[in-house]
């Protein structure tokens, strides 16, 4: 779990997410539900070109804390 901070608009200005990271088995398999219409997994270096900056500050932390 992480929690970001960044900028918004006025009049709030800051926004915060609670994030989670789920790291997924070798073979794992998605599953489209009612509540999402395209789900898949994404290999390390796609996120980056998929995600904002706050998914890839979360990508980074949980690589980082795996190595640890």
């Amino acid at each position: 779990m992480r929690l970001d901070r960044h900028p918004i608009p006025a009049p709030c200005h800051w926004h915060f997410d609670v994030q989670y990271a789920v790291v997924a088995p070798p073979g794992a398999a998605h599953a489209v539900s009612d509540e999402s219409l395209d789900v898949r997994w994404f290999e390390y270096g796609e996120v980056a070109d998929v995600a904002d900056e706050s998914v890839v500050r979360l990508l980074e932390a949980t690589r980082a804390m795996l190595a640890a």
